[in-house]
């Protein structure tokens, strides 16, 4: 059984060449052999015009990127002037100013780097800024409210 649907469908598929081959001959008749070449090659000016135009393409990418570079290594220059003057030099005084009033640059750029570098830095000192404070450490069993005082009445609910 399933070598007949086999056997059935190989001479489907053989008719199905014939047909191809048979249309191919036509067209290849029909097409004299200058202008199928012709047809199936790009004249040189098309190809040029093509070249030029990648070039073109990869030139302003080219510029762009030069630009954005210019534009990276000032915002480099100016994070770093900026770090350097809020670098924490280490102190035994607590009260001393350090980057918590830092300002901020005026550039949108610098600006939201500025943002994230306090963010980073707050993050890092939560620590330490709840212990000044008189925080339990975050991992200790300690609570904050140790005394609690209910009052019921009528008027509650």
């Amino acid at each position: 059984m399933i070598a007949y649907r086999e056997q059935k469908e190989m001479s489907g598929l053989e008719g199905t060449i014939r047909q191809l081959e048979h249309i191919r001959s036509v067209l290849h008749k029909s097409i004299p052999t200058r202008l199928a070449r012709s047809l199936l090659l790009l004249a040189w000016h098309e190809v040029a015009r093509s070249l030029a135009d990648l070039r073109m393409l990869s030139e302003s990418q080219n510029q762009a990127l030069k630009a954005q570079l210019v534009e990276h290594e000032a915002l480099v220059r100016e994070m770093y002037h900026w770090t350097d003057t809020y670098h924490i030099k280490p102190s035994l005084d607590h009260n001393r100013t350090l980057w918590r009033h830092a300002s901020l640059l005026n550039d949108p750029a610098t600006r939201k780097l500025g943002k994230e570098w306090i963010t980073e830095h707050m993050f890092h000192n939560t620590d330490a800024i709840f212990h000044q404070y008189g925080f339990p450490p975050r991992d200790s069993f300690e609570y904050l409210l140790h005394d609690f005082n209910f009052t019921f009445d009528d008027n509650g609910y």
